[in-house]
């Protein structure tokens, strides 16, 4: 019962069967995320985010993240980086929001330190705590 309330909520978004069935096989957790959990993660990815269904069932991974946590404030990140031209807009948005932490920061906000200062600061106050120390 819950499997098929979550299969009509991919199909609510617009999903076919065959996308559907391309992220179980792509992730077979995707099936796992709670009902609610789907619905925002849908929401926020193809309505906010304009991503189409055959994009996030290649990565439907991205669902089970935290949008507060980790997807919000990173895709800000790469928001940024992009508008002042430090990263491509071909930059594939999935790859950054499964790196660590330190890689994260490491690969998107100390190299672009010089270029964009108040970015870490921005990134920390997103995360809302200090989830790490930022070394010197």
């Amino acid at each position: 019962a819950k499997r098929v309330a979550k299969l009509e909520i991919y199909r609510s978004f617009g999903w076919s069967d065959d996308e559907i069935r391309l992220a179980i096989r792509n992730q077979p957790t995707c099936i796992c995320i709670s009902e609610d959990k789907l619905r925002v993660g849908l929401d926020f990815f193809m309505n906010k985010m304009n991503w189409e269904p055959q994009r996030l069932a290649k990565s439907p991974n991205v669902l089970g993240l935290s949008l507060e946590k980790r997807v919000f404030p990173r895709l800000k990140v790469l928001e940024i980086l992009i508008s002042k031209g430090l990263i491509p807009s071909s930059t594939h948005l999935v790859r950054p929001l499964f790196v660590t932490d330190a890689k994260f920061i490491n690969v998107y906000l100390t190299k672009n330190k010089d270029k964009a200062p108040d970015l870490l600061k921005l990134y920390q106050e997103m995360l809302g705590q200090f989830l790490w120390q930022q070394p010197m």
